[in-house]
C-alpha cells in the first residue's frame, strides 16, 4: 500500500546490522490462522460487552440527528416561508 501511496520505503541500517535487516524484510508477515479462534482455555473469552458496538451506534446516531435536526428544521421552515412568501406575491399581483 505504501508503494501505491508514497512511492515506498527508504530504510536506512547500519552496515553492521545489514544482513540481519534483509533476513528481517525476506520475511512473509502474516497472522497466524489460530488468532481468529477463541481458546477454550483464554480465562478473558466471553467477557466483552455483548452489546456494545449496538449500543454505540445507536448512540453515535442519536448525537447525529441532536446536531443535524435544528439544520433541517430551519431549512424546512426556510423553504414554507419562501412559498408562502411567493403565494402572497403572486396573489397580490393578480388582486390589485
Amino acid at each position: 500500500m505504501l508503494l501505491v501511496a508514497t512511492g515506498g520505503i527508504t530504510i536506512k541500517v547500519p552496515e553492521d546490522n545489514l544482513a540481519d535487516a534483509r533476513v528481517i524484510l525476506s520475511q512473509a508477515w502474516t497472522i497466524p490462522p489460530s488468532h481468529d479462534q477463541v481458546d477454550a482455555d483464554d480465562e478473558w473469552a466471553g467477557l466483552e460487552p455483548e452489546q456494545a458496538p449496538d449500543r454505540r451506534r445507536r448512540v453515535m446516531k442519536s448525537i447525529v440527528w441532536f446536531m443535524v435536526a435544528p439544520s433541517l428544521i430551519a431549512f424546512a421552515f426556510g423553504i414554507v416561508a419562501l412559498l408562502v412568501m411567493l403565494i402572497y406575491g403572486l396573489i397580490g399581483l393578480f388582486y390589485r
